[in-house]
């Protein structure tokens, strides 16, 4: 157990400085936006839902046939849930600089080690949250047509230029 916990951490560790950062406005890294899901759900279920994420429909409202309202509302949703991901990187940020520190200072201490881990882990499911529940209110956003068109995108590789 204590070996898994402690190549865990160095896994943790091992992500560069750069990908601890937030992506700049409107971009996706990998591992953010359409190709998070790939992680901890398997590829599919959080892939699916951030098809409908507001940048990722905005970039798409000529397709969509969006209305003004659409892009207004999807325009005030995606402001909204890109502020409130940044300010839920800072504590993800320091769980991450806490953990790599008790990776120096104490790496035998595992409770301690553990504790950061998980505050690591915690903080940054919350930030997939935020982003899943964006996609949720953007979705709600679009006709029935208009999330078909999406689901059929998000179904064909390659299809929804990301």
């Amino acid at each position: 157990m204590r070996q898994l916990l402690f190549a865990t951490a160095l896994a943790v560790l091992a992500v560069p400085a750069a990908a601890q950062e937030p992506p700049a406005r409107g971009q996706h890294r990998e591992g953010m936006g359409q190709g998070m899901g790939q992680g901890m759900m398997g590829g599919g279920i959080l892939r699916s839902v951030l098809n409908f994420a507001p940048d990722a429909l905005l970039k798409h409202a000529e397709h969509l046939n969006l209305t003004s309202d659409q892009v207004s509302q999807l325009t005030a949703l995606k402001e909204e849930s890109q502020k409130a991901v940044q300010q839920a990187h800072e504590p993800a940020r320091a769980a991450h600089m806490s953990l790599n520190q008790a990776l120096k200072d104490t790496p035998d201490d595992t409770t301690a080690i553990r504790g950061y881990f998980r505050a690591h882990q915690e903080a940054e499911s919350n930030m997939q949250w935020l982003r899943a529940s964006a996609a949720f209110r953007a979705r709600a956003l679009l006709t029935a047509d208009q999330r078909k068109m999406i689901e059929a995108m998000g179904a064909e590789p390659g299809k929804h230029g990301h």
